[in-house]
């Protein structure tokens, strides 16, 4: 019985770990992910401007809730990314104050997310979960506190330190299968997606590897307990 508790303690404790993700923003000037093994990339330029952001790429299904892809600028609902050598003129992705976008993976896990943000503001939000459940989340204020950027109260600005391409990087047992991006008003506008996906088949979880090592070192307990009986009854 303390074996069987000791087994739930420590299946608890690795279902409960705290997702590790590290933020890093890339020098002002890139625009795309580094290439990274197994990724897929989404820049939004085979869509279609001022359409509902719902489409698949590959593994990655786009479901929208009142985000568009768009082109261009509009006072007061969105504004083009701003990239180095100015405004993006390519498509991007618009989530409007109360919209969401939701990215499902399909059969896969993610480990790496990237995107260009344009214009980081305060009340943008990035979300990531697994299996349904929120693993961890990052308003616009947290994402520059961790990674030196500068999110505005005001929307539409060209700072270089506030339109920045943003990684996030997970660790093992981190990996998510759902990305949902938010704002709390106009807009949260981003461009160059990239996930980069985990080779997963045939590699069990943390808490399925600790389930196996448990069950070994039960099977070993109750074969040695078994042969310190038989020596005992020899000798009685």
């Amino acid at each position: 019985m303390a074996l069987l508790a000791l087994t739930a303690a420590c299946i608890a404790s690795v279902q409960a770990k705290a997702a590790t993700v590290t933020l890093n923003a890339l020098a002002f000037g890139t625009n795309t992910s580094p290439v990274i093994s197994n990724q897929i990339t989404e820049n939004f330029d085979s869509r279609t401007a001022g359409t509902l952001a719902n489409f698949t790429n590959g593994a990655l299904s786009f479901t929208s809730q009142n985000s568009t892809i768009q082109n261009g600028s509009v006072a007061g609902q969105f504004a083009a990314p701003y990239f180095q050598g100015g405004a993006d003129t390519s498509n991007y992705l618009n989530v409007f104050g109360g919209a969401t976008e939701t990215i499902k993976l399909s059969n896969s896990l993610g480990t790496y997310f990237g995107l260009y943000i344009g214009s980081l503001d305060t009340y943008n939000s990035i979300s990531f979960y697994k299996n349904n459940s929120l693993i961890q989340s990052f308003s616009g204020t947290q994402i520059a506190s961790l990674t030196g950027l500068t999110a505005s109260n005001y929307p539409n600005s060209t700072a270089s330190n506030a339109n920045r391409y943003v990684e996030f990087k997970f660790d093992i047992g981190s990996y998510f299968d759902q990305i949902v991006l938010g704002s709390g008003t106009n807009s949260l506008e981003v461009d160059n997606l990239t996930v980069g996906l985990a080779v997963t088949q045939g590699v069990p979880e943390a808490s399925t590897w600790m389930m196996m090592i448990l069950g070994f070192l039960s099977v070993g307990l109750i074969g040695y307990r078994r042969r310190g009986s038989g020596v005992a009854l020899r000798l009685v």
